[in-house]
């Protein structure tokens, strides 16, 4: 399943060396171990993260669906379109 924040970036920290590695929430949603430069693997436990992420965007699919007043509104406002664009001389 991909999402709306599917390449939005979360930072890992290294446990080990301190540096911070980016990965994308799609890469979370296929892989549970990150490696870093320094040679240490890093097991992640995604799968609450993941839950987490799929909460979040439903969410926000719901903040950003009409209601029916502004599809109402929308639908007062619209203007229907012709088959041909209107020539010079029709104007």
């Amino acid at each position: 399943m991909t999402g709306i924040l599917e390449n939005y970036v979360l930072p890992v920290v290294c446990p080990k060396c301190g540096a911070q590695i980016q990965k994308t929430i799609g890469w979370f949603r296929e892989n549970n171990e990150i490696s870093c430069p320094c040679g240490t693997s890093n097991y992640l436990v995604t799968e609450e993260l993941v839950r987490i992420i799929d909460e979040l965007e439903g969410a926000i699919g719901r903040l950003m669906r009409p209601t029916p007043e502004t599809q109402a509104r929308r639908r007062v406002h619209q203007v229907p379109a012709r088959d041909k664009p209107r020539r010079a001389y029709e104007r």
